[in-house]
């Protein structure tokens, strides 16, 4: 009952308010969860994260498992279908907070070092483990036109994938998976809206 009277409260005073003010606003909340996602993002952390790492083993640190999809991102979902199809054994790390030293999410650990962002370490494992590339049967304009099509994909469409699989089932993934703290006192205000 109070929460349903809050939020009607917050509803007519965001109603009352000028567009200059509704910026404002918005801009606040904006800065309001830029803040802790830059600190999370850039504060200094130990390498490897993961001490006593197996020899050999590959571990991808990604976001963790939601009910509608393996992921929320497409570029883990990229990298941990190419780790199985060029079957790497490899160990799942998921973490909403934590981030390569470039800030990037997906990365991988192998053997104490990093490799960030998905593409890199696709090309890094490939020359690691000497696995023969994927497109090794495609002729230079069908290679050219793959490289396009992922381009595409990685560039234009990821606004299109991200509000499909976070927009449409925003509710679940913060009922499902959010930390109490993963925001600060701003998570269960996110929960309650």
């Amino acid at each position: 009952m109070a929460f349903d009277s809050l939020r009607n409260y917050a509803n007519e005073f965001y109603v009352q308010l000028t567009p200059y003010e509704k910026v404002a606003v918005a801009g606040g909340i904006v800065i309001a969860f830029y803040i802790p996602y830059k600190y999370l993002i850039t504060r200094k952390r130990k390498t490897p994260i993961k001490d006593n790492y197996k020899e050999g083993m590959v571990y991808l640190y990604q976001f963790p498992r939601i009910k509608y999809a393996p992921t929320i991102s497409p570029f883990c979902l990229k990298l941990e279908t190419w780790l199985r199809m060029a079957d790497i054994k490899y160990e799942n790390v998921c973490s909403w907070t934590i981030r390569s030293l470039e800030g990037t999410l997906p990365f991988l650990e192998y053997n104490g070092k990093e490799y960030p962002d998905s593409t890199l370490a696709i090309r890094d494992m490939t020359r690691i483990f000497a696995k023969e590339s994927m497109e090794n049967h495609l002729n230079d304009e069908q290679k050219a036109t793959v490289r396009a099509f992922e381009s595409m994909a990685e560039n234009s469409l990821i606004m299109t994938v991200g509000y499909f699989r976070i927009m449409e089932h925003l509710d679940d993934i913060f009922e499902q998976q959010m930390p109490d703290h993963a925001f600060g006192i701003l998570t269960p205000i996110g929960n309650f809206y």
